[in-house]
């Protein structure tokens, strides 16, 4: 039996909550083929995770999926209050390798970092702000956000963005998706891919994707974005695709 706890606040934390203990049972997780249990008790605005699991499981994961079930936990106090509550969790501890740490919010080994990012200045990003056109860009970037605030839901998020990038190109659905793929040199079965798994969630239900098709949504989206935001700064000129191999 492998046990992790897991610490945090819900935001904001002068709104604080009722005392809040429940413990899922049984939980069947089929990415990782186990099952394991989740005790989650929160004290005014701070909370506290027990978890135990037959196998194993990949920090990363772990933190998106317990995030996941303690949001749907204080949605229910948020909607009896009328109040949006937040959470923040960002201490995990492996009793079975007596080991902890904070963890970055940040997904590093899925998108990179700064370094990574073919335009890293502010202000040549900041500057396309002030043309009207490019109002499509800060709603893609805000969907990125949100793709890795909430990680469970991150491939509705980056569907939303990559669609929003295509209103940019044409608002008449088949030409925009046909000028995005010709300009930023990707390929339509990529875009089928994260279509395919967001469209469920799109429309109110559920589908399980797997952790790491979920890595591989959110690596895509910002691979689009990172390309999209070139051939903005480019003049609106077409990716080379020597240069940028189709996508």
């Amino acid at each position: 039996m492998f046990r992790y706890f897991i610490q945090g606040i819900i935001l904001p934390v002068k709104q604080f909550l009722p005392y809040i203990h429940v413990k899922f049972n049984d939980i069947i997780d089929p990415d990782w083929d186990s099952k394991f249990s989740l005790e989650i008790e929160i004290v005014k605005s701070e909370v506290n995770c027990e978890i135990n699991s037959e196998k194993e499981i990949e920090v990363g994961y772990l933190m998106n999926m317990v995030q996941a079930h303690v949001i749907h936990v204080v949605s229910i106090e948020g909607y009896i209050r009328a109040c949006y509550y937040d959470v923040d969790l960002f201490y995990v501890y492996d009793e079975t390798k007596n080991k902890g740490g904070n963890f970055p919010t940040h997904p590093k080994h899925v998108v990179g970092d700064s370094i990574d990012r073919p335009i890293k200045n502010f202000d040549e990003i900041m500057d396309l702000y002030s043309i009207e056109r490019y109002n499509y860009l800060k709603t893609a970037l805000a969907d990125l956000g949100l793709a890795i605030k909430y990680p469970s839901d991150n491939r509705f998020y980056c569907f939303r963005a990559i669609e929003t990038l295509r209103k940019f190109f044409d608002e008449k659905k088949e030409l925009g998706w046909r000028l995005l793929y010709e300009n930023l040199n990707v390929s339509p079965r990529t875009k089928k891919f994260i279509e395919e798994h967001s469209k469920e969630r799109r429309h109110g239900g559920y589908k399980f994707t797997s952790h790491g098709d979920l890595d591989r949504i959110l690596k895509t989206t910002w691979q689009i974005v990172d390309r999209f935001i070139l051939f903005a700064k480019n003049g609106n000129k077409s990716l080379d695709k020597k240069i940028y191999p189709e996508l």
